[in-house]
């Protein structure tokens, strides 16, 4: 209750009552207890009061400020990072270090992550090698390692066409072992399969560096030279062929015979497209086989 001051003399008061219990209860009698105070004492303890209440607040601001950073730091950042680095995993490209050195939760993620990273960089790595050698397959022989039938006639649609617009000769080779069934029925496919490596290096050892070996199937192996001017240089690669295969091969470190018979094809000269270009190398070999034959 608040009192005004009967004159200007007297200052405001403040009073409080309450309302007692007194002697038995089942009298219902009570008494009133009052307390004043002056008004300007009740209002100094309530500024005061005011000013701890702001103190406090205040305080409680800074420290929740600080919490909030440390959080941020310790928590927030770190995650955020992993984020940033998730992200860049899944793009390909590289990221900053995680926090894997915590012993927190926070570093057991970190440690999660970059282990489930290494993984998945390894199954990728595995998964292009696994990719690269069926590309591989796909257009090489798996016995020589040179250009299959499918790589070979791809790259002899290329030189025609190089050569039609130029207006330069290509020349066809085909090389056919003799007696080549001899050497599988009497020291058996295990060397057969050698003889045909032999076979391969020394045709791309005699050859040059531009033209394209292949091995079509079997002992058919074929020479593919582009920018031949002349018969006469194409004649000088199947000469040089020739004489590859004068000396014995070695054959795991045995030497052995082995001849072959060489057919040669122009372009533009014998054939304008590249079915009938190798019809006529193939033609040209069978031709050089069956004179091998009548002379022994």
């Amino acid at each position: 209750v608040l009192s005004q001051p009967g004159t200007d003399d007297e200052e405001a008061r403040v009073f409080a009552f309450v309302r007692m219990p007194f002697g038995n209860a089942d009298e219902g009698r009570f008494m009133v207890v009052g307390l004043s105070q002056p008004l300007a004492v009740v209002q100094g303890e309530v500024l005061d009061l005011g000013r701890s209440i702001l103190k406090i607040l205040l305080v409680l601001s800074v420290v929740g400020v600080a919490l909030a950073a440390g959080v941020s730091r310790l928590v927030t950042q770190p995650l955020q990072a992993m984020v940033k680095a998730a992200q860049a995993f899944s793009r390909g490209e590289s990221h900053g270090a995680l926090p894997v050195h915590r012993g927190d939760e926070v570093g057991e993620l970190a440690r999660s992550f970059q282990d489930m990273e290494q993984q998945i960089s390894r199954q990728l790595a595995e998964l292009n090698l696994s990719r690269d050698a069926m590309a591989h397959l796909a257009h090489h022989d798996a016995l020589t390692g040179l250009p299959n039938r499918r790589m070979f006639e791809q790259r002899l649609a290329q030189v025609l066409e190089l050569s039609r617009r130029s207006g330069r000769s290509c020349a066809l080779l085909f090389v056919d072992l003799d007696d080549f069934k001899a050497i599988n029925d009497t020291r058996g496919h295990a060397v057969g399969d050698l003889v045909l490596q032999a076979v391969a290096r020394t045709i791309v050892g005699a050859v040059r560096q531009v033209d394209t070996v292949a091995r079509l199937a079997g002992d058919e192996f074929t020479v593919l030279c582009e920018n031949v001017d002349s018969e006469e240089a194409a004649l000088q690669i199947v000469t040089k062929l020739q004489h590859a295969f004068e000396p014995p091969l070695d054959i795991d470190g045995e030497p052995l015979a082995v001849r072959a018979s060489i057919g040669l094809s122009l372009f533009p000269r014998d054939a304008q497209d590249a079915r009938t270009l190798m019809a006529s190398a193939d033609a040209a070999m069978y031709r050089i086989k069956q004179s091998h034959k009548r002379r022994l």
